[in-house]
């Protein structure tokens, strides 16, 4: 069984979120495909049903939408890839200053 990410087309900002949901599906798409595309007239499970009745948060807007159906994608995630999270960087370090400041020396 191959996992698969699910995508949506945020109705609110027009972009392209990834959805904090994954499925585990025998026969999927080799690449991104509509959620329609994929299972056609085939039965669906559950979990992709569920996915017609569920509220996303969009990060741009801060709301919760509902896309339609057909702005639903799957896309075969790859297991070798790193982790998409963003790395924090670390703040530059102080330089320390070669001169005592004015408090110290009285």
């Amino acid at each position: 069984m191959a996992t698969y990410q699910v995508y949506f087309l945020c109705p609110a900002c027009k972009k392209k979120h990834r959805a904090p949901v994954h499925l585990e599906l025998q026969r999927g798409p080799k690449e991104e495909e509509s959620v329609q595309e994929v299972f056609g007239d085939r039965a669906r499970p559950p979990e992709v049903d569920n996915l017609g009745n569920t509220r996303f948060l969009c990060p741009r807007k801060k709301r919760y939408v509902q896309p339609a159906e057909e702005d639903l994608t799957l896309a075969r995630e790859d297991v070798s890839a790193p982790a998409t999270g963003k790395a924090k960087k670390k703040p530059p370090a102080r330089k320390k200053s070669a001169t005592r400041s004015k408090r110290s020396k009285r």
